[in-house]
């Protein structure tokens, strides 16, 4: 509760929880062993299931009330904060990560697809332009940026084109848009930053 100065263990503390979320009504999470959502109303002191029961979750992204869950053979969408949930059609594979804003959705799936959606998930394409496995993506506005074994590439036109940032020759595990900062976690050298859309890259303290 004080930006990571001090951690207390929340009472989900079995399983191996490999993504998070935060909803307008509570914390999502996951521990890929097919007992469903997991959510907490009152900052992880309880949890409770919230659908999805029997599938093995692997990825999670919410905004508003609206929450996009990615397993091994899609990816289901509510919009009423996990009460009822729709499987989003013409996607294939485990999904293992997701981001979107407004009617945009990219679903990076094992082991090297980006899938494009810009109508909430009615319709799909796939994102060409990228190599390697993709291991994550992350969208601010008409930027998108997707990490992959090697490199972490960039669009600014809602993924219909895609050309390679500076980063490259690292594992790109996950990414994270904070207002004009684009931070990228590698495989072993740490959290690096860019401030002008990845055309450059420091490395954080």
């Amino acid at each position: 509760s004080n930006s990571g100065l001090n951690w207390t263990q929340s009472s989900l503390n079995i399983g191996n929880v490999r993504s998070l979320a935060v909803s307008s009504t509570g914390i999502y999470a996951e521990r890929n062993n097919y007992d469903g959502l997991l959510k907490s109303t009152d900052n992880g002191q309880n949890w409770f299931t919230t659908g999805l029961n029997g599938e093995a979750i692997y990825s999670l992204a919410a905004s508003g009330s609206e929450i996009i869950a990615g397993y091994g053979s899609g990816l289901y969408r509510s919009t009423d904060d996990g009460i009822s949930w729709v499987q989003a059609p013409y996607i294939s594979g485990s999904v293992t990560s997701i981001a979107f804003t407004g009617s945009n959705i990219f679903a990076a799936t094992f082991p090297s697809t980006l899938y494009r959606s810009s109508n909430s998930g009615q319709n799909w394409a796939i994102c060409s332009g990228l190599g390697g496995n993709i291991n994550c993506v992350a969208v601010n506005g008409s930027n998108v940026f997707a990490g992959t074994n090697s490199a972490v590439y960039y669009s600014p036109d809602n993924g219909h084109t895609w050309s390679q940032t500076t980063l490259n020759g690292r594992r790109i595990h996950s990414l994270l848009i904070n207002g004009p900062d684009i931070f990228a976690g590698t495989d072993s050298n740490g959290v690096l930053i860019s401030t002008n859309n990845g055309l450059n890259w420091s490395q954080t303290p």
